[in-house]
């Protein structure tokens, strides 16, 4: 009796699946103890779609009846494009980067798909694209970042005073256009506060910058004053009125020119005291030009007006009743200060023994005086005399005394 072994015939299995171009498919069959696959490697990478069969011996040596088929379905990788709403840029300008021909990007840099950023620099950027199928591509953008001109402003005058004209000239750029619209690189300007300026340039590259420049004003706050006082005459028909000027001048260098009316007053414009003048109007032009800072010159002018008036009663007499005549030129004359306020005066000299020397009508201290004429000298001795004086105004008499020493 024999005996006789039947073994099964394996059956094999092996899975599919689908795969992008270049990349690798593991072939996994089962059912068998060995197998046998067409391509010679359970690691496949076709360019195409492929169908692999694959066969299997059991342990007993059986060969599978059916071979098992796998198919692989290669697909193709998507045609990723990169782009870039500008290539050519200005430094802190924004760029966008897209991708194309995909579902899905991923960019380098941590940029996001169609999301505009600030690029510093020129720089290339990479795109990942992924379709429906999984399947990736990839390109690249390079963007290219221009530098912005580096704008200065420079002042003829950090710290002008109010009123000064000063120049503002820019630099670093190819032109130039001012917030008030002016389009040179220097502008002139005449200020009365502190003022920002800003000035836009654009360089070679065609780059955009604007700087802004505050200018300082000072106030120059010296004092530039000329006070003034006046004196009316002391009594009627004195010349006696005075003006006076006191120049308050806290700049220097400076000069003052006075250019008074009447011009005879002071015909070389410099003074500030005028004394004895009459009654009357009287005015002066004070030119004042002073340094405020050592590129700025101001000139001031100041017009004073002044009336000396006379609304005084007539000078007081006074007499001198001293005479010495020695012909020394000193106290040669009996001398009645202010009698020519009084043209209707009577004038009368007695001796001791109350004889009457001399009188005279209109006395004046000059033409007519005592003692005049070499009849009076002769007729003097040093010893006391006496006068009376009637000013002719109707008031009292003045009498009094008068000593003589001749030699």
């Amino acid at each position: 009796i024999s005996n006789l072994s039947v073994y099964i015939t394996p059956t094999v299995t092996v899975n599919s699946g689908a795969i992008c171009i270049g990349q690798s498919f593991t072939i996994v069959p089962s059912g068998a103890n060995t197998y046998t696959i067409s391509s010679g490697s359970a690691i496949v990478s076709p360019v195409s779609n492929s169908t692999y069969i694959v066969s299997g011996a059991s342990v007993d040596g059986c060969l599978s009846v059916v071979p098992a088929l796998c198919q692989v379905t290669v697909n193709t990788l998507p045609l990723v494009g990169a782009n870039a709403s500008q290539t050519l840029i200005c430094n802190e300008s924004t760029v966008s980067v897209s991708g194309s021909g995909a579902n899905t990007y991923s960019w380098t840099n941590g940029i996001i798909n169609n999301t505009a950023f600030s690029p510093s620099t020129t720089a290339t950027y990479s795109v990942t694209g992924t379709d429906q199928n999984g399947c990736e591509n990839g390109a690249a953008i390079s963007i290219s970042v221009n530098p912005l001109p580096i704008l200065t402003v420079a002042s003829t005058n950090t710290f002008p005073c109010i009123a000064e004209t000063i120049t503002l000239t820019a630099d670093g750029a190819n032109s130039y256009t001012w917030n008030a619209g002016q389009q040179t690189p220097s502008i002139v300007v005449t200020l009365s506060t502190s003022t920002s300026f800003t000035v836009y340039g654009t360089g070679a590259n065609s780059c955009t910058n604007d700087v802004v420049y505050q200018q300082m004003i000072d106030n120059c706050a010296g004092i530039v004053k000329v006070d003034s006082s006046y004196k009316d005459v002391s009594c009627r028909d004195k010349n006696d009125g005075e003006i006076i000027l006191s120049p308050q001048i806290s700049y220097s260098p400076n000069v003052v020119y006075y250019n008074w009316t009447p011009p005879e007053l002071c015909p070389d414009s410099s003074c500030t005291v005028l004394k004895n003048l009459k009654q009357g109007d009287y005015s002066v032009r004070i030119t004042i030009h002073y340094t405020l800072t050592p590129t700025f010159s101001k000139t001031e002018i100041q017009q004073k007006n002044f009336r000396i008036s006379d609304n005084q009663p007539p000078c007081p007499t006074a007499v001198f009743n001293g005479l010495t005549l020695n012909q020394d030129g000193a106290n040669e004359v009996f001398y009645i200060e202010n009698i020519d306020a009084y043209p209707n005066n009577k004038v009368m000299i007695f001796n001791r023994w109350g004889k009457k020397m001399v009188e005279i009508g209109g006395y004046n201290n000059k033409d007519k005086a005592w003692p005049i004429t070499s009849e009076d000298l002769s007729e003097i001795m040093s010893t006391t005399y006496f006068y009376v004086i009637d000013l002719g105004d109707g008031s009292k008499a003045n009498r009094g005394w008068i000593e003589v020493l001749k030699n």
